[in-house]
């Protein structure tokens, strides 16, 4: 029997009420490599440390999580905002993301980001399609905090906002994947029976609220 997906009038689901981190998860298959923007981060053992990711079906770095050996998972700080809407806005079909910032390598030799709170590297040691996430979970190899001062950055239920002086971007549920690599727009290319995660409204082009069925910043990964 399967469940029943209720949704209130704004469109909200129960499932989206759980809390959100904010993430630059990065993964390496043989040449390629993608940062996205992500949410969707957990914990699933403290010694050893194993970390958790899950990969939307729609976004570029799918393709990567296919064969991956390695992830790293960056934490960002408050303050970055305008980090996870860079790797959340553009795709790795067409950007390498990447060598817009500061990387060094890990231990793996995957690009690690040298702007951000703290890192996990991971090896990968599982592997699994769970519905529409490819879901990956990494044994830590190497860590570090980068910074002892400020707080991680979290998605709150109801709104996530750029700096004073950007638009502000509100979410009516946390990411299941903030990086989409994909622009702002309902695509033509959405896959047919299954309903965009883009919904707009606002009329100022500096100032719009963002609904996401899947992202914070954008849709492709």
């Amino acid at each position: 029997m399967s469940a029943a997906i209720l949704e209130d009038s704004d469109g909200q689901r129960p499932e989206w009420l759980i809390p959100s981190g904010v993430f630059i998860v990065t993964l390496q298959s043989g040449n390629r490599v993608n940062a996205y923007a992500a949410g969707w981060v957990v914990r699933v053992s403290e010694e050893p440390v194993m970390i958790q990711v899950a990969v939307w079906d729609q976004n570029y770095s799918y393709e990567l999580a296919q064969d991956c050996d390695h992830f790293v998972v960056q934490i960002l700080a408050e303050g970055q905002q305008d980090t996870a809407l860079y790797f959340g806005k553009h795709s790795g079909r067409n950007t390498v993301k990447l060598q817009e910032y500061a990387t060094h390598p890990g231990l793996s030799g995957i690009p690690v980001l040298d702007d951000c709170l703290a890192f996990l590297e991971c090896e990968v040691i599982f592997r699994r399609q769970f519905g529409d996430h490819m879901i990956l979970v990494g044994k830590a190899i190497q860590s570090k905090i980068n910074n002892t001062v400020n707080h991680a950055l979290v998605c709150k239920q109801r709104e996530y906002t750029e700096p004073r002086g950007s638009a502000d971007i509100h979410q009516s549920r946390p990411p299941r994947d903030l990086g989409s690599d994909g622009p702002y727009r309902r695509s033509a290319a959405w896959p047919q029976g299954r309903r965009s995660p883009h919904r707009y409204s606002g009329s100022r082009p500096d100032r719009f609220k963002l609904m996401l069925g899947t992202e914070v910043v954008g849709c492709a990964g």
